[in-house]
């Protein structure tokens, strides 16, 4: 872990940002792709997906939530305090200095809470939709490593602007139709 954290250390952040948003875009597509084709061959009802309170907003309203607030308050609880609390506790309890015990909690931990999103966390809707919160969960953490790793690095700031990235395309697909 720290060798790969040394290594993207050395890259521009905003470098960084980018290539991470493209690799879990990419991620989403072919996982998101997984779910559609399972909802056109009859094998899911897409009435599960998203529930009442997706239904009820605005796309304007959507948008924000998704993009600008949600970021931000997910990086706080996540990349800010689940992280360093792990990392804490790994230093104290393990008496190691790894940051992979904390990256592996924070990381699963994210997409897990996802599963919320879906009307019934146990459904399989649940299921997919935390499945494919792990590729973005695993670049927030590792951005957040990353920026703390870094002299002067803006953690909060840079895994805020990563996830309401990651979070652009999937609000895409709640626009309404013209």
């Amino acid at each position: 872990m720290a060798a790969l954290v040394s290594r993207l250390v050395q890259i521009p952040t905003l470098k960084l940002i980018l290539a991470m948003w493209a690799l879990v875009t990419l991620s989403d597509v072919v996982l998101l792709g997984l779910l559609f084709v399972s909802i056109d061959l009859g094998m899911l009802d897409e009435d599960g997906l998203g529930g009442d309170f997706l239904a009820s907003l605005s796309f304007a309203e959507l948008a924000l939530i998704a993009m600008v607030l949600a970021p931000i308050l997910e990086t706080l609880i996540f990349q800010g305090a689940l992280l360093l609390l792990a990392k804490k506790l790994t230093e104290w309890v393990g008496r190691s200095e790894s940051w992979l015990p904390a990256f592996l909690i924070t990381s699963l931990t994210f997409a897990a809470v996802h599963a919320t999103n879906a009307e019934d966390a146990r459904s399989i809707y649940g299921l997919l939709n935390a499945a494919t919160r792990i590729p973005g969960g695993i670049a927030l953490t590792l951005l957040a490593i990353v920026q703390r790793a870094r002299r002067g690095g803006f953690p909060l700031l840079s895994v805020s602007v990563l996830h309401g990235l990651i979070n652009l395309p999937l609000t895409m697909l709640y626009l309404p139709p013209e």
